[in-house]
């Protein structure tokens, strides 16, 4: 529905009847006998249509309320559709969620202008769960390996991976001089939950988090979150390779953490030996001193 989103297509009428499944797992969307440009709109029901009351028959309602009240609509539309269809699979328990509840309410607004876009929809909290192995890498030594045809490299807090068939820049969530976001922008004051606990709280500080990272795919930049299930699937193999560089580092780290205090001890048990070698000679030259003054006298 993003790409779709950039695109200006509007499918018109988003069910998942009209979803297929590919072997490898992509989604494939079928059936745009409904789908029209933005800017090229045409009418899914007609005014005899409306006057009867066809476009809010039952069978219909999972089609936006612009696109059945025969008014302009944009891809916002079939955000509506994919939250109407999704909360009937959705079984009721998921659904007690506060972060799922929010998110269809956000799809289902009546009004397009405030109603949430495919590409603020991929950061709502709802898809944290997607993006638990994504970790901030500032710390990790810059290094350069290569396994079969992939090759991945981190310098300055920026990883490049490249492999036949999915290249990618990855800039930490801490990087300076970050690049902008080529195709998003999320208003500062625009909130990802409305009713928040404290645990959606976190949520959606855990999504913004997440919104620091910078994806370089060819010349665009993306949010992480936006990148298709193939990069995600790339994703997942580069942060593996990245938690195990990690305790790499930890343990190199931690080795040489523990040779300095070892050296430090030495020193210091060099020091303690110096200094009671120093006193014992000053306590043996003093009684040999009070030795040779009685003699004398």
């Amino acid at each position: 529905l993003n790409f779709l989103r950039v695109q200006k297509i509007v499918i018109g009428d988003f069910k998942f009847d009209n979803m297929m499944l590919a072997e490898n797992l992509k989604i494939k969307a079928i059936d745009f006998g409904h789908a029209v440009f933005e800017k090229k709109q045409k009418r899914l029901f007609s005014d005899k249509d409306i006057k009867n009351g066809k476009n809010n028959h039952k069978k219909y309602l999972y089609i936006a309320p612009e696109i059945r009240n025969g008014q302009r609509c944009s891809s916002i539309a079939d955000i509506y559709s994919f939250g109407y269809v999704s909360r009937e699979y959705i079984n009721d328990v998921i659904i007690k969620d506060g972060k799922v509840s929010d998110f269809f309410e956000h799809c289902l607004v009546p009004d397009p202008k405030i109603r949430i876009s495919a590409d603020v929809a991929l950061i709502h909290p709802i898809f944290n769960t997607l993006y638990d192995f994504v970790f901030c890498f500032a710390d990790i030594k810059n290094f350069e390996i290569s396994d079969n045809d992939t090759k991945i490299k981190l310098h300055d807090r920026i990883i490049y991976y490249e492999h036949p068939e999915y290249s990618f820049e990855l800039h930490c969530c801490c990087s300076k001089n970050k690049r902008e976001f080529s195709k998003f922008k999320l208003n500062q004051n625009q909130k990802l939950l409305q009713r928040k606990t404290t645990n959606q709280e976190e949520a959606e500080q855990r999504a913004y988090k997440l919104l620091k990272f910078r994806a370089v795919v060819g010349n665009h930049v993306l949010p992480i979150q936006h990148l298709t299930f193939s990069y995600h699937n790339e994703l997942k193999k580069l942060f593996l390779k990245l938690n195990i560089e990690q305790v790499k580092y930890k343990v190199v780290i931690n080795t040489l953490k523990e040779k300095t205090t070892r050296k430090k001890i030495m020193i210091k048990i060099l020091g303690i030996s110096v200094l009671i070698i120093v006193i014992a000679e000053c306590l043996l030259l003093s009684i040999i001193y009070r030795i040779n003054n009685i003699k004398n006298k």
